[in-house]
């Protein structure tokens, strides 16, 4: 269903090739530098990514078979047996295991460094005589990583014209579109402090209190009413897999069962439940996942 695909903005950059040990030959076998051959490993392996998480917002990695595929892809490029090379290090940084920044010092050569953003790190260590026409015995040990930079997706122009957008949303609150913060798959929680996902948008400013809120699409009322930390909340159940939710309301406008339009008035901007002031906390549930509102806009 087109109206519901998703979009994710991804930059993707690559830090590669911090060198540990010089007197390196300029000519090898492969008429290749190692450093070359691992920047093609190493960004085949940043490609085994888990397609339903990257929806979500969150980089997380396929780690086994992004390993093998580096392994694979190095063999294959710098033309070196599994014997030929040591793989010191390769280490996986993402959304599943890691809280960014993360500082990252080895145990087993000297190499230390600090990200940002996921990332796929990784070692190698081999010796000159295999991988480059020279009669020395001396060993070579290169660092790369590749890097994915997850750029905050800009929300610049206000919806306030009442008007559907090109996929038939409306924005929820016509009053503002300062979204005080974003869908995320690791932020603190401003009221216990932990790292856990912000499964939506949190949409605030200056005296929104009671301020209208509208139905994103239109659809079903699946829920009205107190639920827990979401305060007061309002679900709708739009079709084809969609479900949006309201929460932390003054007030609910609509009942269970109520049938409404996309546009249409269902509750009033509150700080019930768990809330540190008046916002909006809109989620959109696409499958029984939370996906990032913003995907709709």
């Amino acid at each position: 269903m087109h109206n519901f695909l998703l979009t994710f903005t991804v930059i993707v950059f690559g830090v590669i090739s911090l060198t540990m040990s010089s007197n390196l030959s300029t000519q090898s076998r492969t008429s290749q530098y190692l450093k070359e051959d691992l920047e093609i490993a190493v960004h085949d392996a940043s490609l085994q990514l888990d397609d339903q998480k990257l929806a979500e917002g969150s980089i997380v990695f396929d780690q086994n078979t992004a390993k093998s595929v580096f392994q694979d892809s190095l063999e294959l490029n710098s033309g070196l047996s599994a014997s030929e090379y040591d793989l010191v290090e390769f280490q996986v940084f993402d959304h599943s295991n890691t809280t960014f920044p993360v500082n990252f010092t080895s145990s087993k050569v000297n190499f230390n460094d600090t990200f940002i953003y996921p990332t796929i790190l990784a070692i190698v260590k081999t010796s000159t005589d295999k991988y480059f026409y020279t009669s020395q015995e001396k060993s070579t040990i290169r660092a790369t990583s590749y890097t994915y930079k997850i750029e905050e997706e800009i929300f610049q122009n206000p919806i306030t014209s009442g008007l559907p957008n090109e996929n038939g949303f409306f924005w929820v609150v016509p009053y503002s579109n300062n979204i005080t913060s974003h869908f995320s798959s690791h932020r603190e929680d401003p009221i216990t402090h932990e790292i856990k996902p912000h499964k939506g948008l949190d949409i605030s400013d200056a005296n929104i209190l009671n301020k209208n809120v509208v139905a994103a699409l239109g659809g079903t009322i699946s829920y009205s009413g107190s639920m827990g930390s979401y305060g007061k909340m309002v679900e709708i159940k739009h079709g084809n897999g969609l479900v949006t939710r309201y929460a932390h309301l003054n007030s609910t406008l609509v009942d269970s069962g109520q049938t409404v339009s996309g546009g249409e008035v269902i509750g009033l901007i509150g700080s019930t439940g768990n809330s540190t002031g008046p916002h909006l906390h809109f989620e959109t549930i696409y499958n029984g996942r939370h996906v990032n509102p913003l995907s709709f806009y």
